[in-house]
């Protein structure tokens, strides 16, 4: 993958049986972050501020139950725009 340049959605993974997604509509940025795991995943840092779409809390940290699931959202900002 390093000589691809291909960087993981999230820095803190991986972690066994937890995955991160990613995509864009151009202006927001949503995340999936999946525990497929029958643990608790405590403290995972996203390494940057979003938006819980359930809550619709400001988050940096995140938990995940058992078998669960966090979707997450950002504005996207292009750069090079006027």
């Amino acid at each position: 993958m390093a000589e691809l340049n291909i960087q993981p959605t999230l820095p803190c993974l991986p972690i066994q049986g937890v995955t991160a997604h990613s995509r864009t509509d151009g202006e927001t940025t949503y995340l999936f972050v999946e525990n497929y795991t029958d643990k608790e995943i405590e403290g995972l840092s996203l390494g940057e501020e979003f938006i819980n779409m359930i809550t619709s809390e400001k988050v940096s940290i995140i938990s995940l139950e058992p078998y669960s699931i966090t979707v997450l959202k950002k504005k996207t900002y292009i750069h090079g725009g006027l």
